[in-house]
């Protein structure tokens, strides 16, 4: 059902009912389509942002939608979280948490040929550790991988790591075949990150910088009469505008996290031919949070930071830049993750206060009532992040803060922040995932502090208390002591504020009708997409 035919409290509610049954009975669109899936078409998908690296997350975050069509992972989630096969068919994980055995997928083969082994698995998640910046954290706790055949993988723990078995999707942990990567290699130089040779369901055909990809059906993959797609292509299309308008004639079939702009959505979902669902996200928990450069004089003072957060009202910006679809964030670890989640970033707005404590940090107004001149600097990747870096621009002119919005791309936006550290403040998005050892952790901990990676500490943040705090809850496998070392962190970085929790944003899948299959786990439209079909126009 299209959201333009209910309210919004209606459709929040239906939302919830929704994700209540998905676990049993699957996504609605999935018991409509046709009992026998058909072979043949195209499907467009829409970027919003090139990859900025490669088109496959060995060292970077940004080819989530990309990397799972041509190199899988040992594992794929229902959307309970429930593990299923996917390279791996059999797990098995010690009592004590201290050994993790695999056995893998018999008779699969990489694009070119070769034979699928344990030994690409060994290469892959040695390679993860160095680069990628949330599976760093998945695998932190794996001190050695062992090969004992050709078809088993051991992990051996330095300790126990209650996420991991739960943290093995091919988007954020991708095999990639060990006679290309070399297990001690820069994998952001090796040129098949950016033609990549996976065993996948679709091969890499072509990449023209700023235009589009594509990826071609794989004749000889592992699932037999799979994929359904002759094809996908993604097509880069920064501008919003251009994309809803894609959407309308057809040129664009699909795409994630509400490619178009919100206020689109009812108009679009009044057409025949276009829906949207908000399912596919279970494992995403997405946050917009407000970043502060600590190597900068003024906000590595507290009481700038504490000033600007009595100036944000929280519930307006979801309202006016958000259109409603999202909460206020009221912690670093947000309430999609409702086992960890405790609500300290709950301050009402207070603009007097604010003032008192600007003019207490040495920033008086000047006699034009400014007190300093700033940058903001936004993530691009989602359509309502001017609108919120605008919003941010109005509340903090009210301290007599001259804020200068800056636009830049996907690519220039990644390297002023993580490699050349040019900027003063920055908005993002940030993917929680299930666990915030895996999705928070690299925000905030003080060893994620490393130039030139992606989507980690761009804070430059480092607390003892809360260093200690995420260490203890990556290895402590008690469910309950886990939730204290949690709260203990959000407490923390809720008093230091290297970063606001700006709003949990409620994303949006849109496609056109012809789609099916499309969102069939947790992974969403992260997933390979082998048993997604077209159907006529």
């Amino acid at each position: 059902m299209a959201i333009s035919t209910l309210n919004r409290r209606r459709f929040l509610v239906g939302t919830l009912l929704a994700s209540t049954c998905l676990a049993t009975f699957g996504p609605a669109w999935a018991q409509e389509a046709t009992a026998e899936p058909v072979h043949g078409g195209i499907l467009t998908f829409v970027l919003m942002a090139e990859p900025s690296v490669g088109l496959v997350n060995i060292v970077s975050a940004g080819a989530t939608r990309t990397t799972a069509k041509t190199n899988e992972g040992l594992l794929t989630y229902d959307f309970d979280l429930t593990p299923r096969p996917q390279l791996a068919v059999e797990w098995d994980v010690a009592e004590d948490g201290m050994t993790y055995t695999f056995k893998l997928r018999p008779d699969v083969k990489w694009h070119d040929g070769e034979p699928f082994t344990s030994e690409d698995v060994k290469v892959s998640y040695t390679l993860l550790r160095k680069g990628h910046p949330r599976s760093q954290a998945i695998v932190a706790n794996i001190a050695e991988i062992e090969t004992p055949d050709p078809l088993t993988v051991i992990f051996r723990m330095s300790a126990p790591a209650p996420y991991l078995l739960y943290g093995l999707a091919a988007a954020e942990m991708p095999i990639v075949p060990a006679h290309i990567f070399k297990i001690d290699e820069d994998a952001a130089q090796n040129p098949a990150i950016r033609s990549p040779i996976g065993t996948g369901p679709f091969k890499f055909k072509e990449w023209v910088r700023g235009s589009h990809i594509i990826y071609e059906r794989n004749p000889d993959y592992w699932d037999e009469g799979k994929p359904y797609l002759d094809g996908i292509v993604f097509r880069v299309m920064t501008d919003q505008a251009a994309r809803s308008a894609a959407f309308e004639t057809g040129e664009i079939l699909i795409g994630d996290e509400t490619p178009i702009s919100y206020s689109d959505v009812e108009r679009l979902t009044a057409t025949p031919t276009i829906d949207v669902t908000t399912d596919g996200y279970t494992s995403r928990n997405t946050i917009a949070r407000l970043v502060f450069n600590f190597d900068d004089p003024k906000y590595s003072n507290p009481l700038v930071r504490q000033a600007i957060e009595l100036a944000i009202d929280k519930q307006l910006l979801v309202d006016s830049a958000w259109f409603g679809y999202g909460k206020p964030g009221t912690s670093a670890i947000p309430s999609g993750i409702a086992r960890f989640h405790i609500p300290v970033e709950t301050k009402a707005v207070d603009l007097e206060k604010a003032n008192a404590l600007l003019d207490e940090a040495g920033y008086p107004k000047g006699a034009n009532g400014i007190r300093f001149e700033t940058t903001i600097d936004y993530y691009p990747g989602f359509s309502p992040m001017k609108s919120q870096a605008e919003f941010i621009k109005s509340a903090m002119a009210q301290l007599g803060i001259m804020v200068n919005v800056r636009s830049t791309d996907y690519a220039t936006y990644v390297k002023r922040i993580y490699t050349d550290r040019d900027f003063e403040f920055y908005t993002t998005t940030n993917s929680a995932t299930f666990d915030p050892t895996i999705g928070i952790q690299r925000n905030y901990l003080s060893t994620s502090f490393t130039k030139g990676v992606p989507f980690s500490n761009g804070t430059h943040y480092a607390s003892e208390a809360a260093d200690a705090a995420l260490i203890a809850a990556a290895r402590e496998p008690n469910e309950q002591k886990r939730h204290e070392y949690f709260e203990a962190f959000q407490r923390q970085v809720a008093e230091d504020l290297p970063a606001i929790a700006l709003i949990e944003i409620e994303q949006l899948t849109v496609f056109n009708k012809r789609v099916h299959n499309h969102t069939q786990a947790a992974e969403g439209l992260w997933s390979n997409m082998a048993d997604v079909y077209l159907t006529a126009e």
